[in-house]
């Protein structure tokens, strides 16, 4: 693996190109740009899957995250990236106006005990901002420290 200067760039730049070249296709591009980080860890692809979920809610495009994790196995593997995943699902949709019913993760049980989804499952609204950045480069955070990294969605 890179040094993490290195490493942090070349995730900057792969997501900088994701969101600059996005389309309803874009997904076809994650594992290429995977491949470009190359680093064996899933930053990378929790960064692009975040930056593609908050775009095609912005479309108005379906979001299934099952599909996700069919293209993206290594997703499934690491909780964090579930909680991580589906928090930003959680997000998007709020912020879109969509329904937010518990059913809808239900399956994800890597969320059981994050403060969100235990609070939409007591018919509560969840104390979380849904207006913060979505992309590794539009987020403010110290060289070599990601945001699926330093972030934690619960």
């Amino acid at each position: 693996m890179p040094d993490p200067a290195t490493h942090s760039l070349r995730v900057d730049s792969a997501v900088e190109e994701f969101e600059r070249t996005w389309d309803s296709l874009a997904i076809e591009q994650i594992p290429r740009l995977v491949e470009f980080v190359d680093d064996g860890d899933s930053e990378v692809l929790i960064e692009l899957v975040r930056v593609d979920i908050d775009r095609r809610y912005h479309g108005g495009y379906e979001v299934r995250l099952k599909d996700y994790l069919d293209r993206f196995p290594q997703l499934g593997r690491d909780s964090q990236s579930i909680r991580v995943v589906c928090f930003e699902d959680y997000r998007c949709r709020k912020r879109s106006g969509l329904p937010c019913t518990p059913h809808r993760w239900a399956e994800f049980t890597e969320i059981g005990q994050e403060s969100w989804y235990v609070q939409l499952l007591e018919g509560k609204e969840p104390a979380v901002s849904v207006d913060r950045p979505v992309s590794a480069s539009s987020t403010v955070r110290p060289q070599g420290q990601s945001v699926s990294r330093g972030w934690q969605p619960s």
